[in-house]
C-alpha cells in the first residue's frame, strides 16, 4: 500500500521514499482556483515513474483557499470531501502501466471521480469541480474514454471511411462509415440492407478480397477518408462471419501471422480455402469441437473470460438463452470445459447454438481495430435473439474498439442501428442505387421499416398483388370488399382505393421488377 506525500515543490530523486505517490503542488492560476498537481511514483526498486497533472479539489472549496493548504502533507488516503481527476488519457495510462491493482488503488485513495461513484456524487455540484477540473475534460470523458483506460482498455477509434466499387457492370458503389466514439446510440454496428439477389454477400466479399487480396480486387477497396487507400496495416483483423450453405463462396484460408498485416479469420459452417467441393461444409462434431475448444481459450485467460460473461450475461435478456446456464462453463476444470460444452451443444436449437459458436469465436479472436464482416444474423436467429446479438456484439465492439458491418434484409438489424449507420440497397434493372434511409431507424417499429426498405417489394408480392388482381378485372371497391368478406384492413382499404383510383385514371400501378444478380 502506497503512502502519499504532498509538496510545494520537486525534489531530488535521492531524497524521495520507495513505494511512495509525490503530490507536487503547481500555482497555475485555473479560474483562480489553484487544484493543479503533478502525480510521481517511486515503485519499490525507487524507480520515479512520471505519471502526469492531476486536479484535486474538496467540498465547499473558495477561490482563495489552494488545494495544497487544506491536504495533509503525509497522508494514507484523501478525505472523503476530497475528489480528484487527471487532466489527460495518458495520465490513466501511464498509472495503469504501473500495474492494475496497485493504479486501482492509487486512484481509489484519491477520490478520483472517474472509480468513485461516492467521490463524483461530492464533486458533482460544487463550482470547483465544473470550473477547475471540468475545465479541460467532458463529463463524457469521464464516463467513457478515461473509464475505460482505467479497466486497462485501449482508446477508442473515431473511424472514417468509404468502401468505393468503380468501374463495375452494376455501376459504382461510394459507402461510407463512420464511428464517433461513445455516441448514443452507439455507431459502431452499419447495415447494408436490401431484397434477397441484390449482391450483399458478393459485396461483404469484396470487402474481404480489398484487404487480404488487394491485387484481386482492384477496382473494390477501402479508402480512408484522410489517409487514403486502405492497405493490411490498417485494421488488426478482418472477421469474416457467414453461416449460410447454399451460398457459392468459398471462404479464403485464415491468416494468423500479425506479422504479415491484418489477419483474417472466418466463422462458420464452411472449410476455409477448401479444394473439395464435394464436401464444402465441415460436419456437425467438427463444428462443436472449434466451439468447445474457442471457449476454452475464452476462459483460459482472464480478460477474454470477462468479455466472455459479460457477452453471454447481454444475450440472455433473451429468456431462452438464460435457460441455458452458461456461465457456469468457466468453473469446470480444463477438459471439462470443452466436453460440457460439447455436450450442451448437441441440446442446443441451430439458432442458439450459432449465437453461441459466434460470440465464442469472435472473443477468442477479437483484437483492437478488428472488422466484423456479418452476412445474414438473422438467417438462424428469431426477433429477440436478434436483437439481443446485435446488441452484445456492439457492446463487445466498444470494449475492443472495433467496427461491423452487417449485410441483412431484416428489418430487427435495422431497428438497432441509427440511419446514419445505414445503406439500402436497390436495383433497378443493371443499375444498383444506395441511399440512406429517409426515416430515423433506431428503435423505430419493425412494420415501418419494412415499408421505409422493401416497400417496391411490398407492391408487388403478398396482400397487395392479391387486391392488385382484383383491382385489374375491373372491381370497384364494395364488390372486393363483399368478396373477401370484409376483412380487409384499414390501411389495405386506404391502398385498395388508391388501386382504383390509379386504374380509373389509367396509370400503370406496376412498379420497376429489379433482376436477381448475386
Amino acid at each position: 500500500m502506497p503512502r502519499y506525500i504532498s509538496l510545494n515543490k520537486n525534489i531530488s530523486s535521492a531524497m524521495k521514499s520507495s513505494d511512495t505517490v509525490y503530490l507536487i503542488f503547481s500555482t497555475w492560476n485555473d479560474y483562480s482556483y489553484r487544484t493543479l498537481f503533478n502525480l510521481e511514483y517511486v515503485d519499490e526498486h525507487r524507480t520515479v515513474h512520471q505519471i502526469g497533472q492531476i486536479k484535486i479539489g474538496f467540498k465547499g472549496q473558495s477561490e482563495e483557499v489552494t488545494t495544497f493548504e487544506k491536504m495533509q502533507t503525509q497522508f494514507a488516503r484523501l478525505k472523503n470531501n476530497f475528489f480528484s481527476l487527471a487532466e489527460s488519457p495518458e495520465f490513466y495510462q501511464k498509472l495503469y502501466a504501473c500495474g492494475k491493482e496497485l493504479s486501482y488503488e492509487i486512484l481509489q485513495d484519491l477520490n478520483c471521480v472517474v472509480v468513485s461513484d461516492k467521490a463524483m456524487n461530492c464533486a458533482r455540484e460544487e463550482a470547483v469541480f465544473k470550473k477547475s477540473l471540468l475545465r479541460d475534460v467532458n463529463i463524457n470523458t469521464v464516463y467513457g474514454q478515461f473509464k475505460r483506460l482505467v479497466n486497462g482498455l485501449g482508446q477508442l477509434t473515431e473511424f472514417d471511411f468509404r468502401f468505393l466499387r468503380v468501374n463495375h457492370r452494376f455501376s459504382d458503389l461510394y459507402l461510407d462509415f463512420n464511428v464517433v466514439p461513445y455516441s448514443l446510440p452507439p455507431t459502431n454496428i452499419h447495415t447494408i440492407i436490401g431484397r434477397n439477389g441484390l449482391g450483399k454477400t458478393t459485396l461483404l466479399n469484396e470487402m474481404v478480397n480489398s484487404i487480404m487480396k488487394p491485387n484481386a480486387a482492384r477496382n473494390a477497396y477501402f479508402e480512408d477518408i484522410y489517409d487514403g487507400r486502405i492497405t493490411n496495416k490498417y485494421f488488426s483483423a478482418v472477421i469474416s462471419i457467414s453461416f449460410s450453405a447454399f451460398d457459392s463462396f468459398t471462404p479464403i484460408s485464415d491468416q494468423t501471422d500479425p506479422t504479415l498485416g491484418t489477419c483474417y479469420y472466418y466463422i462458420g459452417l464452411k472449410k476455409p480455402g477448401s479444394v473439395d467441393l464435394a464436401h464444402p461444409i465441415e460436419d456437425i462434431n467438427a463444428l462443436h469441437e472449434k466451439c468447445a475448444k474457442s471457449v476454452y481459450n475464452c476462459c483460459s485467460e482472464d480478460s477474454k473470460r470477462e468479455l466472455w460473461l459479460d457477452a453471454i450475461s447481454d444475450l440472455e435478456s433473451d429468456t431462452n438463452f438464460r435457460d441455458l446456464n452458461l456461465k457456469d462453463l468457466p468453473y469446470f476444470g480444463a477438459q471439462e470445459i470443452v466436453d460440457e460444452c460439447k455436450r450442451r451443444l448437441k441440446s442446443m436449437s441451430s439458432g442458439h447454438a450459432i449465437i453461441f459458436m459466434t460470440i465464442s469465436n469472435l472473443i477468442e479472436k477479437l483484437q483492437d481495430k478488428t472488422l466484423i464482416l456479418f452476412d445474414e444474423p438473422e438467417s438462424h436467429l428469431h426477433p429477440p435473439l436478434l436483437s439481443a446479438f446485435i446488441r452484445a456484439l456492439s457492446n463487445l465492439l466498444f470494449k475492443r474498439n472495433g467496427i461491423a458491418i452487417i449485410a441483412t434484409h431484416s428489418p430487427v438489424v435495422l431497428q438497432e442501428v441509427p440511419k446514419k449507420c445505414c445503406w439500402v440497397l436497390t436495383r433497378f434493372g443493371e443499375v444498383t442505387n444506395f441511399s440512406r434511409p429517409s426515416i430515423e431507424t433506431f428503435a423505430e417499429n419493425v412494420g415501418i421499416l419494412t415499408k421505409e426498405v422493401f416497400k417496391l417489394e411490398m407492391e408487388n408480392s403478398g396482400f397487395h398483388k392479391l387486391l392488385k388482381t382484383k383491382v385489374d378485372e375491373g372491381l370497384g371497391f364494395d364488390e372486393i370488399m363483399r368478396e373477401f368478406k370484409n376483412k380487409i384492413g384499414f390501411e389495405g382499404q386506404a391502398i385498395l382505393m388508391s388501386m382504383i383510383m390509379l386504374r380509373d385514371r389509367g396509370i400503370k400501378m406496376d412498379a420497376p421488377k429489379g433482376d436477381n444478380h448475386e
